[in-house]
Order: structure tokens, then C-alpha cells, then sequence
């Protein structure tokens, strides 16, 4: 199949590598990010009308006309139905991959899942090792989801703790030393978890809601409606709500050393009315940001501008946030929630992680790994991505993060990245700490590979 992923984008055997630029190595490697062209394969559509030549029958199913009740996947090839109720080939059943340049006799030919030679995506070899559910990293499993699904997770101590949905919904935990727990049962698929000591917060269809460890105790925060990003330190939650219009609220950034350390809310003049420009100035939305305590109590605005809301952390008592249209990042000390301007640029922020001095962004539109000085200065490209981020992690100089469509997990440490795993659902969660990084796969459960 030409639409096909490979390895590396361009003309790359197996073996081959690139960095995250596209740069060529010693070994020969095309232009472009591993998998730049990666339009369908393991159980994606393609991508237009052509399938790489696929047409014909296999083993009975017709692929171009004939009696729609048999449009069901065949040589691991996906059909779908036709305007005339013909059957149409759309791309390959999830785990198998056309990894032998369309060949149109054996469709997609290849289970990623296990196959040495094309390991969670076509050309992705394990050389020595064993290919193990899309991986050759040897996995190891640490909690079986048959009939669920691992939404997302969050790790703590070596704790793992999860939510799912499925046949059972729930929060629970995978210990260090290996059993797992249930915590308590969700009535609402859950999208994102932190951790903090003995409280975990998490944000459902419903809300931000918290389980106390401890208590065993949920409650409800805020209802989604309220919010469109937020982070915790644990004791407090920070949100950002994009509203339409133009803001009044111009009270000027300080300097970023100031931001950073013990700056008082009369040296930032935050309550200042808004100069005669920004008062004229018309924008289409603007965005709120607010602070409220963990365990319920008054909002209080401290920050608003106009943009869009982008991805949210907090770091060493400093929360860090990113707004679009044009891009900007701010941050602002936890103790007196006064705004430094870090940078600007062409960006909007999908995810964002802090690590070693600098902050790092997934830029969505540009489908870029950004870093920027936690002291200010900068944007710099860091890796140029065939499709945009969906989610990274940072620690000790090491990125990880997520490409949907098909979904992978990657690794950077230098500039010469590495596919962790294959053969992931969209937006699919993952975790990281001193030693271990965790993922889900669907249908399976949970695995780990040693850092």
C-alpha cells in the first residue's frame, strides 16, 4: 500500500533512523519523522479514494459491488458499504497492516501485534527482541481489561491508578507491589487523573470531581460547562474559561523573575483599568482564569486576556498556562498568582510539561514539539511531528508523547526518537515515573516497559 505507514517517511529500509527533524542518518534514512506518511494502516481508514490497489475478492468478500450483508473484513481488510450497497475495501482491520507495498492478492497482510519485522507499525523492527502486543520493548502486563477500557491514569510511588470504562466502570489501583485495588465505580467515563498524596483529582463527562484516599470519599467540584482547561497543586485548582468578547481587564505582566518568586499583588497593579488601545481593541473570545480550593469554596478571577485556552500545569509552585491566538505562555507564582509573559509565538498549546528549566508545548496547528526557558526568552522547535501531539510527558531530558492516527507512543531522548508501542486507541492514556512508563492497550489492559 503506498498510503502505508512506514518506519521512516521517504524511501527507509528497516534499521534505518532519523531524528525528530527529518535529518538523515548513516544508514540511508528519507526525509521526514518516522511514520510521516502514515495515512492508513492497523485498522485506520485510508485516506481518499484509492486502497493500494486493492480490488477483486478475497476469500469471497467482494470488494467492489455485491451484496452488502457481506461487507465484513476479509484478509484483514476492512469494507464498508458503497452508495450503489456495494462493498468498498476502507483501510485495514485494527492490529493488521499492509506492510508489503499493496500487494493485491494478500491484502493486509500483517499482524502487528507480533510480527518481528513490522511491530506496531509497518517497518518497525525489533531486531532481536520479540514483538509483544505491538511493542518490542518486552511489556509486561500489569492489569488485564478485557471487557474494559483504561481511559486514563495517573502514577504515584509506583501506585498506578485508573480509570475505566466498559463493563465496569471504575477507579482503582495497581500497587507496587502488584495487586490491584478498587477504589470506587464511575458513572461517567473519566479523561484525565491527577494525583496528589491522598487525593486524586479527575476530570469526568460530568466534571472535576475528587476521591480522598483516605476517606474514601467522592465529591463533585465543577461541572465541565464551567471550564475549559485546568491543573492542581493539590490544595488548589486553577481553570481556564474561554468566553466570547473582549476583555476590559489589563492589568500588565511583571517581569518573569518577579512572577517566579515573591512579587505582591500591589507591585503587579492586576485591578489597573485597561488602557485606551486595549479597551478598543475587539477580540472573539477571551479567557478567565480562576482559583478555588480543592475542597470547595469561592472562585476568585485572577487573570484574564483575550486568546484562546490552551494546556495548563502546575510545577515547583508555579502554574504554567498557554494561550492561542497568537500563542502566548504565561506563568504565574501559586502564592501570588501575578503573570509573567514567557514567550509569544505562532502556537496553540494542546499539552504541556516542565522539566530541567524549560517548559515544553505540543503545538496543535503546527504539529510541533515547542521548548521555551522557564525563565523566558525564545520559542524553540524542538521536533517537527507528522501529526499533531495529542499528549506528552517530560523528565530528566526525556519527551514522550502521543500521534494520533494512527495512535502511537513515542520516546525522544537525544534526537533520534523510538515507537514505544503501537497499536493504541485514539487519545490514548499513559503515565511516566523514576522508573517505568505505562500505557493502555485497548481490549488488553495496562503495560509497562522499564525507562
Amino acid at each position: 500500500m503506498r498510503e502505508a505507514l512506514l518506519l521512516f517517511a521517504g524511501v527507509c529500509g528497516v534499521g534505518c533512523s532519523c531524528d525528530m527533524g527529518g535529518n538523515q542518518g548513516d544508514s540511508g534514512c528519507g526525509a521526514g519523522f518516522p511514520g510521516a506518511d502514515s495515512s492508513s494502516y492497523g485498522g485506520y481508514g485510508a485516506s481518499g479514494g484509492s486502497f493500494g490497489g486493492f480490488g477483486g475478492s478475497f476469500g469471497g468478500t467482494s470488494a467492489s459491488g455485491g451484496d452488502a450483508s457481506t461487507c465484513s473484513p476479509d484478509a484483514g481488510v476492512a469494507f464498508t458499504t458503497d452508495p450503489d450497497g456495494g462493498c468498498v475495501p476502507n483501510g485495514c482491520v485494527f492490529g493488521f497492516g499492509d506492510c508489503n507495498a499493496g500487494a493485491a492478492t494478500d491484502g493486509c497482510e500483517t499482524d502487528l501485534s507480533s510480527s518481528s519485522v513490522h511491530c506496531g507499525a509497518c517497518g518497525q523492527s525489533c531486531e532481536e527482541e520479540t514483538c509483544s502486543f505491538g511493542s518490542c520493548h518486552q511489556p509486561e502486563q500489569i492489569l488485564w481489561e478485557v471487557a474494559s477500557e483504561v481511559t486514563a491514569m495517573a502514577v504515584l510511588a509506583g501506585d498506578l491508578y485508573f480509570a475505566s470504562t466498559g463493563k465496569w466502570p471504575r477507579l482503582g489501583v495497581v500497587k507496587a507491589s502488584g495487586s490491584e485495588s478498587y477504589l470506587a465505580p464511575l458513572s461517567e467515563p473519566v479523561v484525565r487523573i491527577e494525583v496528589h498524596g491522598e487525593l486524586l483529582i479527575f476530570e469526568s463527562e460530568w466534571g472535576l470531581e475528587t476521591f480522598d484516599l483516605a476517606q474514601h470519599n467522592q465529591a463533585h467540584v465543577l461541572p465541565s460547562p464551567l471550564f475549559d482547561a485546568w491543573a492542581s497543586d493539590g490544595s488548589s485548582l486553577f481553570t481556564a474559561t474561554e468566553l466570547g468578547g473582549a476583555t476590559a481587564w489589563d492589568g500588565g505582566y511583571i517581569a518573569s523573575d518577579a512572577a517566579l518568586g515573591d512579587a505582591s499583588v500591589e507591585d503587579a497593579d492586576v485591578d489597573a483599568p485597561a488602557s485606551d488601545a486595549a479597551s478598543d481593541a475587539q477580540t472573539e473570545t477571551h479567557v478567565v482564569f480562576e482559583t478555588r480550593p480543592v475542597a470547595g469554596g469561592q472562585a476568585q478571577a485572577f487573570w484574564e486576556e483575550g486568546g484562546h485556552a490552551g494546556a495548563m500545569t502546575v510545577h515547583d509552585d508555579t502554574l504554567f498556562a498557554a494561550l492561542g491566538s497568537p500563542g502566548r505562555l504565561l506563568a504565574f507564582s501559586t502564592s501570588n498568582l501575578q503573570p509573567a509573559l514567557l514567550a509569544t509565538g505562532d502556537f496553540q498549546a494542546s499539552a504541556i510539561g516542565v522539566d530541567a528549566g524549560y517548559v515544553y508545548l505540543a503545538d496543535q496547528p503546527g504539529s510541533r514539539i515547542l521548548r521555551v526557558s522557564t525563565s523566558g526568552g525564545s520559542v524553540e522547535t524542538l521536533t517537527n511531528l507528522p501529526r499533531a501531539a495529542f499528549d506528552l510527558r517530560v523528565d530528566t531530558g526525556t519527551l514522550w508523547f502521543v500521534l494520533p492516527s494512527p495512535a502511537e507512543l513515542w520516546e525522544q531522548r537525544t534526537v533520534s526518537p523510538k515507537l514505544l508501542a503501537g497499536l493504541l486507541r485514539e487519545q490514548t492514556p499513559f503515565a511516566v515515573d523514576a522508573t517505568h512508563v505505562y500505557w493502555s492497550s485497548p481490549g488488553v489492559g495496562v503495560f509497562r516497559i522499564a525507562r
